[in-house]
């Protein structure tokens, strides 16, 4: 299986990075749910990222970051959608409280027998589909409310400047 996902993403790495003449390595920044001296975070960075860098002909590099390490391990999604990082090797079902739709995704011992049935579902039986559209979906509530935030900052600012015009106006009245 973790063959299998390595070549999926080395195969992918082609489909990012432009062809012909000399080209730049494209650097992704992920931060892993592992804790930096465990064995999976040492085993992902000594073996796995430097197979996908070698795989991709040098064209892919990933720099792992362990948990927590940029940002808390169930603010990964927002952390992508923001640009701070590129993407998260992470359990989605760590989001499952955000939308109940991660739990069917990333729920391996409750809903699937074997990961084949995980991949099979998400290939071949829309799962993948069903977690863009869960992404997306955070992802605008996330604008939205950034944008009701923002708005309601205008809003307060507004607010003090009128007051501001207001007593300044009375003091003006005031000295006459």
């Amino acid at each position: 299986m973790l063959k299998k996902a390595i070549v999926a993403l080395a195969l992918g790495a082609f489909a990012i990075v432009p062809t012909g003449g000399a080209v730049e390595a494209k650097t992704i920044k992920v931060q892993a749910s592992a804790a930096a001296g465990s064995f999976s975070y040492r085993y992902m960075t000594t073996k796995w990222a430097p197979l996908l860098e070698k795989m991709s002909g040098g064209k892919l590099k990933i720099e792992i970051a362990p948990t927590k390490a940029i940002v808390p391990h169930r603010e990964t999604i927002d952390a992508v959608s923001n640009g701070i990082l590129d993407g998260d090797l992470n359990a989605v079902a760590y989001f499952a409280g955000r939308d109940a739709g991660f739990a069917l995704m990333g729920d391996l011992i409750a809903g699937y027998d074997t990961p084949d049935q995980v991949q099979m579902f998400c290939m071949n039986g829309g799962g993948k589909e069903v977690l863009q559209l869960h992404v997306r979906d955070i992802t605008l509530r996330k604008e939205a409310e950034d944008k009701i935030h923002a708005a309601k900052a205008m809003a307060d600012d507004a607010r003090a400047m009128a007051e501001q015009a207001r007593a300044t106006a009375e003091n003006a009245s005031q000295a006459k």
